[in-house]
């Protein structure tokens, strides 16, 4: 069997660069490359399997299409009701359609990954039956070590 290419996805990667998400992309990439695994970021490359780490329009867009194809789906559970809650004036009344929408999302995906057990039993609770699997985004120690 000829090597499995990994599509990561990010929509609106210049404005989420330095946000948790984007740094959680660069981890995904450096694991990818450590285990010899082929990825691209560009979803007009081919690709096997997608990894969506946003939840916008073009990233649902991408699901419908990669799933379509026969391709498999990962979401990354990154964003949760909660986190949206109290983020910004009227998130709290956003928030329940939001939930909706995210809970929809993650249904349709065929495996999600979450950052965290907290997260994980967030989205089991909108009454997700996707399988989910919490894992940690980590950090490299090295660059946070005493210097």
């Amino acid at each position: 069997m000829e090597n499995m290419k990994v599509l990561l996805y990010l929509e609106g990667e210049k404005y989420l660069s330095k946000s948790g998400i984007g740094r959680a992309i660069k981890h995904q990439e450096r694991a990818l490359k450590l285990a010899g695994i082929d990825y691209t970021t560009d979803p007009e490359d081919d690709y096997d399997l997608v990894h969506i780490n946003t939840y916008g329009l073009k990233s649902w867009q991408l699901m419908k299409k990669a799933q379509k194809a026969g391709k498999k789906v990962i979401m990354h559970g990154h964003s949760t009701r909660e986190d949206f809650e109290n983020s910004f004036i009227g998130s709290n009344l956003l928030a329940p359609l939001f939930g909706k929408y995210l809970a929809h999302m993650y249904q349709k995906a065929d495996y999600v990954i979450t950052p965290s057990e907290y997260s994980k039993k967030l989205i089991q609770s909108y009454g997700v039956t996707t399988p989910i699997i919490a894992v940690s985004n980590g950090i490299d120690l090295k660059k946070y070590g005493k210097d």
